[in-house]
């Protein structure tokens, strides 16, 4: 216990004294080399269960923007790899907690994998072509699943390079004991690509208060150990009764999202740095998710009751294929970029241990002209060369919101010596110079906003964007 300990303390200091003078901070070199090749990453997270139409399927899951296929259960995903590989797809899968033990075995007589132990099967699942990421731990509760996470992480990357390893951390966990240990110990002792968090904030009366400050100490630990980090983004939801009749507990409800919401999840997590995410879930769950199937229980009907002619997209699928080219085309930037404080926010509310924008280098204030009470997220970013840039999103959202419910126009006020400022367009992916006015003593800038939605910005002083080729 005590040498993990100073194993993370030892490994923060460090982490400290390398610090820039910039937020810029280069990645691992199996992450950068990964990211070289690949966009943001979009993944939904499927069951797998049907087996019909694998094609066409999957062609549903290209249409709503997704790249990347995530499976749940690895050891009957096979046919699903190969489809989606097919299909120009890349896929991942995870190691489930209870493969914690190493003598678990695959007892599927119809699988081709029936009898291998968990690195037996994974060795095989993973030299499938188009393999990216496996995922391990959703938050050990154990010391002995901690060390099994550790030691499968360090067989997959020495075993498979080209993989990248994920662990992840429920968002309630990270500043927190897990069985007296927290997240820097655990990031320490796992050495993740990239460190993921997951929490669906979306209830159905009401939000999680605490959301966006969690949000915040995920992307501090990914800051504090240079990693990546990605997220789950709720696309589900649990109503009060299930479909076996009987009732949730009210702190479980949660609902699908709507327009607003989803671009909400998706541009908060963009403004604190993040780079890539899973949405939880696309399909195989008692409830709606984003492809819904009209007739079969999904999470438990037997795989023949799956029909292709039975799906239905969700507004929550309409929702992220409407967002999904507008985040691809921010990345271009934001992939490059860092984020450094401060993380503020304006509004007649602040959220729950966040911190009110009081203005920064040039951008003396942001306000929501259509209702000053409404909030905005402001953070700050820069590149490897020392440039600065700046989002600001329209928080905005709600039951049954669409983006043009939502949108709002926001003012920009700078110092005086700001005539222009440049943005990336989301639409159209080109750098656009825009030109404030004299309002005063200042001058400002209006921008609209969907519900939702940021902007990215950066300071129009002749030096060229960090964007990667498009």
């Amino acid at each position: 216990m005590k040498t993990w300990a100073i194993i993370a303390a030892t490994t923060l200091a460090l982490l400290t004294t390398q610090t820039s003078v910039y937020g810029w901070y280069p990645y691992g070199k199996r992450y950068q080399k990964w990211q070289e090749k690949n966009g943001f990453m979009m993944a939904g997270v499927h069951n797998t269960l049907p087996a019909d139409h694998l094609p066409e399927r999957l062609a549903h899951f290209k249409a709503a923007g997704l790249n990347t296929l995530f499976t749940m259960e690895p050891h009957n995903s096979l046919k699903w790899h190969q489809a989606a590989h097919a299909a120009g797809l890349q896929w991942a899968t995870e190691h489930p907690e209870r493969f914690v033990s190493p003598n678990w075995k695959v007892t599927n007589p119809a699988s081709p994998l029936n009898g291998l132990q968990v690195n037996e099967m994974f060795a095989r699942v993973l030299d499938m072509p188009g393999a990216t990421f496996i995922k391990a731990g959703d938050g050990p509760k154990t010391e002995e699943h901690l060390d099994n996470i550790a030691q499968f992480t360090k067989w997959v990357r020495t075993k498979f390079p080209d993989v990248l390893m994920l662990t992840c951390l429920s968002i309630e966990q990270l500043a927190a004991s897990i069985t007296d240990y927290d997240e820097d110990r655990y990031i320490a002792q796992t050495r993740p690509d990239v460190f993921a968090y997951f929490k669906y904030p979306l209830r159905i009366h009401d939000e999680s208060p605490q959301f966006l400050a969690q949000m915040r100490r995920g992307r501090d630990a990914a800051h504090r150990h240079r990693l990546p980090n990605w997220m789950y983004v709720q696309t589900w939801e649990q109503p009060p009764i299930r479909r076996d009749g009987t009732q949730r507990d009210a702190d479980g409800w949660l609902r699908l999202p709507d327009e607003a919401d989803v671009r909400y999840l998706l541009f908060t997590f963009l403004a604190h740095g993040g780079n890539g995410v899973m949405f939880y879930l696309y399909y195989g769950h008692d409830g709606t998710v984003m492809m819904e199937d009209t007739v079969a229980d999904e999470a438990r009907d037997p795989a023949d009751r799956h029909r292709l002619e039975n799906l239905v997209p969700t507004r929550a699928w309409h929702a992220v294929r409407d967002v999904a080219p507008e985040v691809q085309t921010l990345s271009r930037a934001l992939l490059n970029l860092r984020t450094k404080n401060p993380i503020g926010y304006v509004g007649e509310t602040i959220p729950d241990e966040c911190s009110a924008f009081k203005g920064h280098d040039l951008l003396d204030s942001v306000v929501n002209l259509d209702n000053p009470g409404e909030r905005l997220l402001i953070t700050f970013f820069d590149d490897k060369a020392g440039e600065d840039y700046f989002m600001v999103v329209n928080l905005v959202h709600g039951l049954n919101m669409s983006k043009m419910d939502g949108s709002r126009m926001v003012r920009l006020t700078f110092d005086t010596d700001v005539e222009k400022i440049e943005r990336l367009n989301r639409l159209t992916g080109q750098i656009e110079t825009l030109q404030t006015k004299v309002e005063g003593e200042s001058r400002v800038l209006d921008v609209l906003l969907p519900g939702g939605t940021g902007d990215l910005f950066k300071w129009s002083n002749g030096n060229p964007w960090s964007l990667r080729p498009m």
